[in-house]
C-alpha cells in the first residue's frame, strides 16, 4: 500500500490509508489527558483520611486495601454485600465503586482459597500415598 499525502497548514504529511479516521470517529471528538488528582482537585480529601505528607493516590490505595481486608473478615462472618458496601463507604470514605470493588476482591480471594484448599488436599493425599509406598 502506498502512503497518501495530506496537507495540513501548509505541510505535507504521509498518512497510511488504514489510519484515516471515519466521520463517526471524528464526531466523537478528542481525548483530554489529565491527572488522577490535579493540584486543584474540586473535592479535597478531608484530613481525617490522609497521613501527613502522603499523596492523594497513596491515601486512596491505602484506604482501598484496608477496605478489602475489612470486607474479607466480614464476608467470612456471613455478612451481605449490600450492607458491607454501605458500611465500607462510611468507614473508609471511598466512593460506591471503590467500596464495591474492594468487596468483590475479598470475595474472589475467598473463592480462590476454597479452590486451592481442594488442590492442596489432593496433593497432600498423593504425598501420603507415596510416603506409605516408600515405607513398605
Amino acid at each position: 500500500m502506498e502512503l497518501l499525502t495530506i496537507s495540513k497548514a501548509g505541510k505535507k504529511l504521509g498518512v497510511h490509508p488504514n489510519s484515516l479516521r471515519t466521520d463517526a470517529a471524528k464526531a466523537r471528538g478528542f481525548t483530554v489527558c489529565g491527572e488522577f488528582f490535579p493540584e486543584t482537585y474540586p473535592v479535597p480529601r478531608p484530613d481525617k483520611w490522609s497521613r501527613g505528607e502522603e499523596d492523594p493516590l497513596t491515601t486512596e490505595m491505602r484506604l482501598f486495601s484496608s477496605c478489602s481486608r475489612w470486607a474479607f473478615n466480614r464476608l467470612q462472618d456471613g455478612r451481605a454485600r449490600k450492607e458491607l458496601k454501605q458500611q465500607g463507604q462510611q468507614l473508609f470514605g471511598l466512593n460506591s465503586r471503590y467500596a464495591d470493588d474492594a468487596i468483590l476482591k475479598a470475595k474472589e480471594i475467598i473463592a480462590s482459597q476454597r479452590q486451592l484448599l481442594v488442590l492442596q488436599s489432593e496433593e497432600t493425599g498423593s504425598k501420603l500415598k507415596r510416603a506409605k509406598k516408600k515405607l513398605h
